[in-house]
């Protein structure tokens, strides 16, 4: 699974990266980050088995959310 997400300043980029680590470390589950300017793509897989699992689907909810809230932050 992968998601591209862009952001209109860096200060919301590193929150968004910030948060997706503390879910990476609460979940126990690491996705690839890719870091281009204003733009985070996020590629996640079950590398044990190279699939896409349940875990990898419940991943990708989770970063969705977090990028909708830091996209609702007021800074």
């Amino acid at each position: 699974l992968q998601r591209k997400f862009s952001f209109q300043d860096r200060r919301s980029l590193v929150d968004f990266v910030s948060l997706v680590f503390s879910l990476e470390d609460t979940m126990g589950h690491h996705g690839k980050i890719d870091i281009d300017h204003k733009e985070v793509t996020i590629s996640v897989y079950t590398k044990d088995i190279n699939s896409i699992t349940n875990i990898d689907r419940e991943y990708v909810k989770h970063v969705d959310q977090i990028f909708r809230d830091v996209q609702d932050y007021k800074y």
